[in-house]
This record gives structure tokens, C-alpha cells and sequence, in this order.
């Protein structure tokens, strides 16, 4: 069991927040980070091409070539079936990278909606309000406003999150005070 499970919508600040935690002698996990080594597998890449030739034909997936995760990030957002068999696909190889890295603390974005709760024996929801978290995605991606919601709208909502959480940490304050509230929280759940 990990002691401690990071989660929180797309661009509440859990990335930094790790990062933090990580200069403080914590091992860590960040499942974004092992779901960049699984999406480079050749196995995975061999089953979104034929999944892309299949479903969206040969004119579709000579666009994708060239334009990987720009367009994997369309199809996921524009087609249910496929967000729910490429999910299920990378899912668990995610869940089982996090098991074995034997971290102290991970950071898991759709902790709830992967069912893995019971991997830790804290879970912290990242949160900041609706305005914060859109203009940081905006900027992020260089993306609409509409385009933004629609990624944070794919999520379970932060205040589901947030009630199922053990802590929540805002990010909306100075970082500096971010930095002391997680340091506290390290003390007291540690």
C-alpha cells in the first residue's frame, strides 16, 4: 500500500505539488508520467493504429501519423467507445507500474475514476476554483475556454473528489503558502 494518493482535476497543481514533495526525500510516483512511457510501447502504439484504421479509417489515420497526442487527445474527448477501450487498455499497466514502484506518494489523476482508492491509505484531493483551473488549461494547451471545460467536464467533478478525499489542498494562494500546508500535511500523515 502507498502511504499517500495525489489526485485533482487536470491543472489544480498536483504536478507541483509533487515536484515539492520530491525535494523533500519522498519517493514518488506520477502516474502521468509512467502512462508517457506506456503510450511509447510498442504494443500500445500497435493497438491505437489499428484501433484508429479500424474505427476511423486509413484517411484518419494518416493524419494521426505525425500528430500522435494532439489527435489521441480528440478521439479520446470525441469518441466515448474509444476513450473506454484505450482506457481500459492502459489502465492497469498504469496501476500496476504505480504497485511495483514501491513510491511513498503518488500522484494519480483519475485515482477515483480507476477505482483505486484502495492502493493508498491517504488520498489528497488538488483542488482550486473553476476560473483558476480553466485559464491554467487554457494556457496549457493554448486551447478555448469552451475546448477547456470540456477537459475538466471529463473528469469526476472536483467537489466528488473532494468528499471522498482524506485532505484537500488548495493551490489558488501564494505557492510559497502551498508549500507550508503540504509540508504540514507530510508531518501530519507520515
Amino acid at each position: 500500500m502507498i502511504k499517500i494518493g495525489i489526485t485533482g482535476g487536470i491543472a489544480c497543481g498536483k504536478s507541483t505539488i509533487l515536484s515539492y514533495i520530491k525535494t523533500q526525500g519522498y519517493t514518488i510516483f506520477s502516474a502521468d508520467e509512467a502512462f508517457k512511457s506506456i503510450f511509447e510501447r510498442e504494443d500500445v502504439q500497435n493497438w491505437i493504429n489499428s484501433q484508429i484504421k479500424t474505427r476511423k479509417g486509413e484517411e484518419e489515420f494518416k493524419k494521426y501519423i505525425g500528430a500522435e497526442k494532439t489527435l489521441l487527445r480528440y478521439y479520446i474527448f470525441s469518441d466515448p467507445e474509444f476513450k473506454k477501450d484505450y482506457e481500459s487498455l492502459v489502465h492497469p499497466m498504469v496501476k500496476i507500474a504505480m504497485l511495483e514502484s514501491n513510491a511513498d506518494i503518488a500522484e494519480v489523476p483519475l485515482l477515483f475514476e480507476t477505482n483505486s482508492e484502495d492502493c493508498f491509505k491517504y488520498i489528497w484531493t488538488v483542488a482550486c476554483d473553476l476560473e483558476t483551473q480553466i485559464n491554467r488549461v487554457m494556457n496549457r494547451w493554448h486551447c478555448s475556454r469552451e475546448y477547456a471545460l470540456a477537459w475538466i467536464n471529463l473528469q469526476i467533478p472536483q467537489k466528488d473528489k473532494i468528499a471522498l478525499s482524506h485532505r484537500v489542498i488548495y493551490t489558488d494562494c501564494d505557492i510559497n503558502e502551498v508549500y507550508k500546508i503540504v509540508t504540514q500535511a507530510l508531518i501530519d500523515d507520515f
